[in-house]
């Protein structure tokens, strides 16, 4: 080999050699800048929520009985799981940070399953809880003649109807069905009732209307004795105890992984 020649291959192997160290450096970089930035996404949501409070909501101070509390601590973590998943995404990686980028991504969509999961039931509520309401204008009856009874009891049909397609509309999660079934059938019920006790007013068949008492006093019954879900089964339905334990172990692991990437100097 010439001299001339023997200087193109040395010239050649060099540019090689800084071209991959160069890489190894740059690859090197990309994983730390990951690990710190993944650390601080996480950091910061936990700061919001975390992932035990999803179903021990007495450590955030939400009243489980207050719908729109329950409903904007839930939408907040739902809305962060989805806003954390995708700067997740954004962050440029490298071989190194695959297992940590797939463990934070997990975290993130377990985080969401049960915050939506969560805002199905509170949904539910807010339903029935509409319903109920309605069903309470049962015992504002102040009719004394026919004609207004007619027309009070048909105001009262017409919103058990409206709950009856609210409640169809509306999402329910396994241990709701049940519930769901019962109380949407008892509904069914009543509103046929009330229509055969309109039709009896209309027709000023007084004693027929009042006939049918019986039957909506064993409806009433009907509605109270409703089976409600069992607590561990709602509790199941929002996050199963494999999926909250799994969480816990996530956020542990994350942070280990994180901290050892960022020490990283030179990859591929």
């Amino acid at each position: 080999m010439s001299g001339k020649k023997l200087i193109w291959v040395l010239v050649a192997v060099i540019a090689l050699a800084v071209g991959v160290l160069g890489y190894g450096f740059y690859g090197g970089i990309k994983t730390k800048t990951f690990a710190k930035e993944s650390e601080k996404i996480l950091n910061a949501s936990q700061e919001k929520w975390k992932s035990d409070q999803i179903l021990d909501l007495e450590q955030v101070e939400v009243s489980v009985n207050d719908v729109s509390e329950l409903k904007a601590f839930y939408t907040q973590i739902s809305e962060d799981c989805n806003f954390s998943l995708s700067q997740i995404v954004s962050l440029k990686q490298s071989r190194k940070t695959r297992g940590l980028k797939a463990d934070i991504e997990h975290y993130y969509q377990l985080g969401k399953k049960g915050a939506d999961n969560a805002l199905i039931m509170v949904g539910y509520m807010e339903a029935m809880e509409q319903v109920s309401e309605d069903l309470g204008s049962l015992s504002d009856i102040t009719a004394t003649t026919n004609e207004q009874y007619v027309t009070q009891l048909t105001q009262i049909k017409s919103e058990v109807d409206e709950g009856i397609k609210l409640l169809g509309k509306t999402g329910t999660t396994p241990s709701l069905e049940n519930t769901n079934k019962e109380f949407t059938s008892a509904l069914n019920d009543l509103s046929k009732l009330l229509g055969q006790t309109i039709n009896y007013f209309e027709d000023n068949q007084v004693e027929k209307a009042n006939a049918l008492m019986p039957q909506f006093e064993s409806l009433t019954k009907k509605m109270d004795n409703i089976s409600m879900p069992d607590e561990e089964d709602i509790k199941n339905d929002i996050f199963t105890k494999k999926e909250q334990n799994e969480m816990l172990e996530l956020v542990g692991k994350i942070k280990s992984q994180s901290s050892d990437l960022q020490k990283t100097i030179f990859t591929f």
